[in-house]
């Protein structure tokens, strides 16, 4: 997580920079959890993004959520591509979930090269008009095929290798254009109360949110949402694609084509009701929605891996792909599969 957006720290959670993610991470009782940074960020001065950059690059508003008027500072427990490898290998099922640049993830499956990650979550890339059907559309985004994308452009290169490296079995992105569509507003707030006090997590999350709202309005739910699918990809609508990065004057950034031998993922729509109901853990979620694999454990990139397993039980199971859209196209009436289209 880049940290510089609240958001960020609804995802921790839900699921920052070390002293901040070790605070809070103590807070939920979680204080166990390996922390990992790059080796940059490992050179840089406390709170800044890298060691020429003199400002703190954390958001004002985590001093806001925790009450402190200084954050905590604390080592990382290593190099975020090394507590990464270390994690898949305790858990090989384990899902990485990514919300920022993809350095460590990438600097991970470079150096070993015997790392095979199952599935890959991300918050990062862009859906348009050739993949998304005309009535999940967001206006803003109305006539683009590629977008500038923050979490993927931040490091173009580890992006490309991750949507390209067999070792990595199966991709699953929650596009730029989804994520802008799914606000936390004053009526999610209203909705999110009832539920306030289940856990402290949703209790952190509540309070932090009720402050910033005072001030804006909403706040689109990028990471969240990414974290949310992780948990049940069924909350999402997804075309099967292979990205590409344009830097085409005029049209660049990241971009789908339609595919049907591809194993990466994107999101076209979210149902919001199912998403609201991940998101509070509410118990009226059906737990069939969840494919197999969501009972592997999960890591998410903070700048390393971390992983929570509810099921150690051994054995193989396949990858199951989120649920389809239909193509925004001539064949809008097939249903895109893994094995093409039916």
């Amino acid at each position: 997580m880049e940290t510089n957006d609240p958001d960020d720290y609804l995802t921790l959670y839900t699921t920052l920079f070390v002293g901040l993610v070790r605070h809070t991470l103590r807070l939920l009782d979680l204080p166990h959890l390996k922390i990992g940074t790059s080796l940059l960020m490992m050179k840089r001065e406390p709170g800044s993004k890298d060691p020429t950059h003199a400002k703190n690059a954390v958001s004002g508003f985590h001093n806001k959520a925790l009450g402190m008027d200084v954050l905590p500072q604390d080592d990382p427990d290593g190099l975020g591509q090394d507590i990464i490898y270390e994690t898949i290998q305790q858990y090989p099922k384990c899902t990485i979930i990514t919300g920022a640049p993809l350095t460590n993830v990438g600097n991970a499956i470079r150096k070993y090269p015997d790392l095979v990650i199952e599935r890959w979550v991300a918050q990062g890339g862009f859906a348009g008009d050739n993949i998304v059907p005309p009535e999940y559309r967001l206006k803003k985004f109305e006539g683009k095929i590629y977008c500038p994308t923050f979490n993927f452009g931040g490091d173009s290169k580890a992006a490309t290798e991750l949507l390209t490296n067999p070792r990595v079995k199966q991709r699953v992105l929650v596009s730029k254009n989804v994520c802008h569509g799914v606000l936390y507003n004053r009526h999610f707030h209203e909705r999110l109360a009832p539920y306030r006090r289940d856990t402290k997590g949703l209790a952190a999350i509540y309070d932090a949110m009720d402050k910033y709202l005072r001030g804006r309005g909403e706040k689109a739910l990028h990471d969240p949402l990414a974290a949310c699918v992780a948990i049940d990809p069924s909350i999402g609508l997804f075309a099967q694609v292979e990205m590409q990065l344009s830097r085409e004057r005029g049209h660049s950034g990241w971009g789908a084509m339609p595919s049907t031998t591809s194993t990466t993922f994107i999101s076209v729509h979210v149902d919001r009701q199912r998403f609201e109901e991940v998101f509070r853990m509410s118990e009226k979620r059906s737990s069939s929605s969840a494919s197999a694999d969501d009972e592997a454990p999960v890591a998410s990139e903070t700048g390393a891996g971390q992983a929570h397993d509810d099921n150690e039980e051994e054995g193989e199971a396949e990858a199951t792909p989120p649920r389809s859209a239909k193509r925004p196209r001539k064949d809008r009436n097939k249903r895109i599969t893994p094995g093409g289209t039916e």
